[in-house]
Order: C-alpha cells, then sequence, then structure tokens
C-alpha cells in the first residue's frame, strides 16, 4: 500500500514559498522568539520543514547549537542551520540533548500511536523547555474534503487532532506549563452543519492543488472548480443569502505553550 501521505510531505509547494512575505507567520514565529529564555543555548526543532524558525533564530547568532528535523527530504534542502532526517516518534538524540525543544504546528498531524510516542520523545531529548505552536480550536468537521474519485472525506493539510487551551494545560507528564499565549487575530463564518451538508451535495468542494487523497492517492492537476448541480445564479445567490445571515467571528489562530521541566 502506498503511503500518500509522505508524498503529501514531500511536494516543493509546501516548501518553496517564502515565509517572510506571509505576515501570520513573522507573526507567529516574532511570538515564539519573545519567549525563548535568554540562557538557552542549544536548540531543536521537530518539524522544522522549510526552516523558517530556525533559520530566523541563526541570523540572531546567539545559539551554540540550531538543529532541524523533519521527516520530509525536500522540506530539509530548504533549511540553512544544521539539519536531519528522523520522525518525532523516534528522535535520534540523547536524553536532556536540548536546552528547548520546539514542536511548532506538527502535533496536530499525528495519528494515536506518533502522538503518544512523540510526547514521549520530546520529553526525553529536552533539559529545560518545549516549546509547542498548534491551530486554536481547528474545526476538524468543517475543513474536510471529498475526493471526487473514491468518494473519501479528508482534511487536506491532514490536521487529525484539534487543540484548545484546557487540553495543553497537562499536555506533558515531565513538564509543566509555564505560558499560554494566543497568536494572530482573524475572521472566519461558521455555517451550521447541516447547511454545510447540503452545500457539499451540490457542489463538491474544490480540492487545493496538494491535497492527496489519503486512500486512492486522487491528486488535482490544476488547482480548480469542480463540477456543479447547481445552476450558476442559484448557486451564487445561496452564497450571497448565507455570507448575509452568518456574519465573520473573530477567531484567534494559534495557541502558544511553553512548558519547563519539573
Amino acid at each position: 500500500m502506498k503511503d500518500y501521505k509522505k508524498k503529501y510531505y514531500e511536494q516543493s509547494e509546501h516548501w518553496s514559498k517564502d515565509f517572510s512575505k506571509i505576515p501570520p507567520e513573522v507573526r507567529r514565529v516574532k511570538e515564539i522568539i519573545e519567549v525563548i529564555h535568554n540562557d538557552v543555548q542549544t536548540i531543536l526543532d521537530v518539524g522544522c520543514g522549510s526552516g523558517f524558525f530556525p533559520d530566523s533564530l541563526e541570523r540572531k547568532k546567539r545559539y551554540k547549537k540550531l538543529v532541524g528535523l523533519d521527516c520530509s527530504v525536500e522540506a530539509l534542502k530548504y533549511v540553512s542551520t544544521e539539519k536531519v532526517q528522523g520522525n518525532i516518534a523516534n528522535l535520534p538524540f540523547g536524553n536532556n540533548s536540548f536546552d528547548l525543544v520546539t514542536c511548532l504546528e506538527v502535533l496536530e498531524h499525528l495519528p494515536q500511536e506518533d502522538f503518544e510516542k512523540g510526547i514521549l520523545e520530546l520529553q526525553r531529548v529536552s533539559k529545560k523547555n518545549i516549546l509547542i505552536t498548534v491551530p486554536n480550536e481547528d474545526d476538524l468537521a468543517r475543513s474536510l474534503v471529498m475526493c471526487p474519485q473514491c468518494y473519501c472525506w479528508f482534511n487536506p493539510c491532514f490536521h487529525i487532532c484539534s487543540f484548545n487551551e484546557d487540553k495543553l494545560q497537562n499536555l506533558f507528564n515531565n513538564f509543566r506549563l509555564m505560558k499560554l499565549k494566543k497568536i494572530y487575530l482573524f475572521k472566519q463564518r461558521y455555517y451550521p452543519l447541516l447547511l454545510l451538508t447540503i452545500y457539499h451535495y451540490y457542489k463538491k468542494p474544490t480540492l487545493p492543488k496538494t491535497a492527496i487523497c489519503p486512500q486512492c492517492g486522487y491528486q488535482t492537476e490544476k488547482c480548480c472548480n469542480q463540477d456543479t448541480k447547481f445552476s450558476f445564479a442559484p448557486f451564487f445567490l445561496f452564497k450571497f443569502l448565507a455570507k448575509l445571515i452568518w456574519h465573520p467571528k473573530t477567531k484567534i489562530r494559534w495557541l502558544l505553550a511553553f512548558y519547563e521541566k519539573k
């Protein structure tokens, strides 16, 4: 059986973008750096992606050792600091190897077994602190798309866990939560699930270009609209009325949690 999830993370489209030109990402990294203690000398970033965070730290020239780890070979091509290919469930480092271990926008992607092992591994290799960021109250039910080939419903970003402030309180057995920050306000509409179900029946959701069906491996060749059963005018009238009734609500995009060893 092919590992379509692995194929998803090896797409250059995820990593070749310039994150320094994406304001929410710049804000998130700025907030993270502000939390790091001055006595931290060594940092491991687990799930570093293209290295925007560790590369931002390297420019400060104040750390003795910066290591980025990721499972994606393609992502590591863009990392400027020391880099290692690996998996959060089995980190290739000894106990207490780093003053600070960061894990940013990673935990929401992990299946249960890897999540449990990853939580233990982050604690094992950290000497002092762990810092994580996760999407705030990710509404997984409303983010699903349907594969037009096998009709499997899935999250196009492979998010399978949702986090809130309560869930982060006691995430680690050997570390206590010292700081919890909310990062980046944005507006989002919350439509009733019944309305979304009707919408999905009449119009297949548009799959992002990088989305890959985890069941059959289907991927769109172009980022384009799928066929719809609605005629042009009624379909847009439906969307127009829905936007009039359900107004956007302010939401926090990310939660940052900083932990200290007990």
